[in-house]
């Protein structure tokens, strides 16, 4: 009998283990596969500025960037239960029914973006104020994620931006009907200009600043809070 017992305890902590319950530090995060995603970005004041990503399998990472008590990346895992439950709400939701991007008609709030990664494709919709109802649900849950304790750090975060961000160049998605280099006149005091067309289709574009003489995370912040602007983010350099 204590053998027995023996036996199965060892299979019971070896599962565990499997699971990634025991060692979430040594998660390998790009082997999972995403289920949801959020990322909110800066406002003109000191709004926290993070990504919230929640994977297949229940893992989630909290990457605090700015005006955040979590600065760097840090990691926990959600209950089945909530697990089964979010799966549920998105599957409901229906987001490929919405549109990719709304329109602000408040310039001072946060840009929120949430992609969806199910039925083998990937349903992103970003927008401050007027989403529909569902999205700001789902919106609601995943700040409640955010916001709960339990959360143990992964990785810190390094001083200034991360090594694989391209401080001189955003990427920036204009509502249709705005013409990208009139809209890039409007920042000549910070050096902005167009590189090249990124999606046609979504009237996004590589754009370049003077990242020498402005803050990059300054400039940033005032591009995604311009109403012609449904979504900015720095650009990444290539890992091929």
């Amino acid at each position: 009998m204590k053998y027995l017992f023996y036996t199965l305890f060892i299979a019971l902590l070896a599962s565990c283990n499997f699971t990634g319950f025991q060692n979430l530090k040594e998660v390998d995060l790009n082997q999972l596969d995403k289920l949801v995603e959020m990322s909110k970005g800066p406002c003109y004041g000191r709004c926290p500025v993070y990504t919230l990503t929640v994977y297949e399998n229940g893992v989630m990472t909290y990457e605090g960037l700015r005006f955040t008590d979590r600065e760097g990346v840090y990691i926990k895992k959600m209950a089945d239960v909530d697990l089964k439950a979010m799966k549920t709400m998105l599957r409901d939701a229906n987001l490929q029914q919405f549109r990719d991007a709304y329109r602000a008609t408040l310039a001072d709030l946060q840009s929120v973006s949430i992609s969806y990664y199910g039925n083998n494709t990937i349903k992103t919709i970003v927008g401050k104020d007027g989403r529909p109802e569902a999205v700001m649900n789902i919106q609601g849950e995943l700040e409640k994620l955010a916001d709960a304790e339990g959360w143990e750090l992964k990785t810190r975060t390094k001083e200034g931006l991360p090594d694989y961000i391209v401080e001189n160049e955003l990427r920036v998605t204009l509502y249709d009907g705005v013409d990208a280099r009139a809209w890039a006149r409007k920042y000549r005091k910070q050096g902005m200009q167009v590189v090249e067309i990124m999606s046609e289709r979504n009237n996004s574009w590589l754009m370049e600043f003077n990242a020498t003489k402005n803050d990059p995370e300054e400039v940033l912040a005032i591009v995604q809070a311009d109403l012609e602007v449904s979504n900015a983010e720095f650009n990444r350099k290539s890992t091929n």
